[in-house]
């Protein structure tokens, strides 16, 4: 059979050691649910640095509101980020309708990531 050659191009990142990546920015995935009572999904923050660089042992804590305490759990309330810069939270509903969010503060991040939950039967 005929041989495809396909060119690459590959990127190499200089990251400093593991917990010494200063956190600047965070995202979560994924950033929309719809979720039934009783069922619970995951999420992902990630947390890098420069150069997207993963930040570890960077705590990242979740924020409900009391109205959103009513409609959805969120575990853990907080932990640190591992090694490839990441931290996972399960969302759970604990209500058939209606809406809320869980918001995600990381020291030294200015920008809080968010996750939009749907509620349904």
């Amino acid at each position: 059979p005929p041989v495809t050659i396909h060119e690459v191009t590959l990127e190499i990142k200089i990251c400093g050691e593991p917990g010494e990546v200063e956190a600047s920015n965070a995202t979560v995935t994924p950033d929309i649910l719809d979720l039934v009572k009783g069922d619970s999904e995951d999420v992902i923050v990630l947390v890098t640095g420069d150069n997207e660089c993963p930040a570890q042992g960077v705590k990242v804590k979740r924020k409900l509101t009391s109205a959103n305490k009513k409609k959805i759990k969120v575990t853990p309330a907080s932990q640190k980020t591992d090694r490839t810069g990441q931290a996972t939270f399960t969302v759970k509903a604990k209500k058939n309708k209606g809406k809320a969010n869980v918001k995600f503060g990381v020291k030294g991040v200015k920008v809080t990531p968010k996750v939009n939950v749907s509620l349904s039967k």
